[in-house]
């Protein structure tokens, strides 16, 4: 499993310098490959710690005891409960995710409107790929 890091979306300063430190102090004739995964390394490194995150809500087990012999799981939240049906993310989904739904979806409607004005027919085929994509899109929402 690759191992993550949370680092800004554009490089800090300390991070572009210490990409420029790990260049300069390559030696000459290091594969590029390896020298960009060392520059990257460095500006990992350098990149600041983000922010501090509150917790929303937890997870708790609670025993039910005799004769049931089982153990209730449930989600306590600390601030209001979201309805039903809500999914709940590891950490927030970007806004550019939005984004790239919304654009996925006028492409699709411009690409079904253009069709059906040609005259175009489409096999069952097709008709089952683009309700799969309508699925995997609404996934998102």
């Amino acid at each position: 499993m690759t191992n993550w890091k949370l680092v800004p979306i554009e490089p800090t300063p300390e991070m572009i310098e210490a990409a420029k430190d790990n260049r300069s102090s390559q030696p000459q004739g290091t594969l590029p490959g390896s020298a960009m995964r060392q520059m990257f390394e460095a500006m990992l490194s350098a990149a600041p710690t983000p922010p501090e995150v509150e917790p929303v809500a937890e997870i708790v087990s609670e025993e039910l005891g005799q004769p049931f012999n089982a153990s209730q799981i449930r989600a306590h939240f600390y601030k209001e409960i979201p309805p039903v049906g809500t999914k709940l993310y590891t950490s927030p989904p970007s806004p550019a995710d939005d984004e790239l739904v919304k654009a996925a979806e006028d492409v699709l409607e411009v690409l079904l409107r253009r069709w059906v004005d040609d005259g175009v027919t489409l096999s069952i085929v097709e008709k089952a790929k683009i309700n799969a994509l309508r699925i995997e899109l609404n996934k998102f929402k």
